[in-house]
């Protein structure tokens, strides 16, 4: 099968990294490191793009996929430029294509870029609706500006994944995340780290009322969990408050609708990424 091959310039705003990555099919540096002036912090680079028919958008693929695999890391949206240098002969002129964001991040693990923009391309090629749907919940959360909206995308993506890879019940939470943790996705040292960063909002669940009806008290499962430093029940006591939660921002008895939502949302991203990350490098 053809491949047909494109070359991009991309320049991603309010984004650093301390070294050059040189990856087989992306490069990238920032020029001004460390911080300049505000807002005048920017990465720059050039990318390969090779897709085996003429059916796509390549500026959306492009874009989209640059979206993904910083959002991935750091688990925002920020202002993406891109630019045709390269393209098959025959086909249309360059176009520039914008997103838009704000703040300055450095990349996280940015030596792991060039593997994600690989495993991306690979995506593409493999036709995996259950990855690439999830992927497309993931990024409406990563983009969304309303509290609630971004909690209710992550819930989504989460929901999905667990229901694609562990064949639980979509409304068995708890079967799910038991399943992903017991396959290893994400691994165990990526579910310390969920645990690690998001350690206060898990403190706070677990201590304020999350009793049901039937008077399972969700929050003192998490205060549990989280004595026992087992990571595996740990994510699964905090799955079960943040479900319990959801279930009260869908069914409309929770006052302060968006404080809990904003409370939830940065584990469920947190970990919703590192299962993605997790799947795509399982394509080959």
């Amino acid at each position: 099968m053809c491949d047909y091959t494109w070359k991009y310039k991309f320049k991603v705003e309010n984004l650093l990294v301390d070294q050059q990555i040189k990856g087989r099919n992306i490069e990238f540096n920032s020029p001004h490191f460390p911080r300049t002036e505000k807002n005048k912090d920017y990465t720059e680079g050039e990318l390969i793009i090779k897709l085996d028919s003429l059916k796509y958008s390549v500026q959306e693929v492009v874009t989209e996929g640059l979206e993904l695999i910083f959002a991935l890391n750091n688990h925002v949206t920020l202002p993406i430029h891109i630019e045709k240098i390269e393209s098959p002969p025959g086909l249309m002129p360059s176009i520039e294509m914008r997103t838009e964001g704000h703040t300055t991040f450095n990349i996280k693990e940015a030596k792991k870029i060039p593997e994600l923009w690989n495993k991306y391309q690979k995506l593409l090629k493999n036709n995996c609706q259950e990855l690439t749907y999830s992927i497309r919940w993931f990024m409406r959360a990563i983009k969304s500006e309303n509290p609630i909206d971004k909690f209710i995308y992550s819930w989504i993506t989460f929901n999905m994944l667990y229901s694609w890879l562990t064949s639980a019940p979509s409304d068995d939470h708890k079967k799910g995340i038991r399943g992903l943790t017991g396959k290893g996705i994400p691994i165990q040292n990526k579910q310390n780290e969920i645990i690690l960063r998001h350690n206060e909002i898990l403190r706070n669940l677990s201590r304020i009322n999350l009793i049901d009806r039937c008077s399972i008290d969700r929050a003192k499962n998490l205060r549990d969990s989280l004595l026992t430093k087992d990571s595996q029940k740990i994510l699964e006591g905090a799955i079960e408050a943040i479900g319990f939660i959801r279930h009260n921002i869908f069914h409309g008895s929770l006052k302060d609708r968006t404080g809990e939502a904003e409370r939830c949302t940065w584990p469920l991203i947190h970990l919703n990424s590192e299962i993605i990350k997790h799947r795509l490098n399982e394509l080959y």
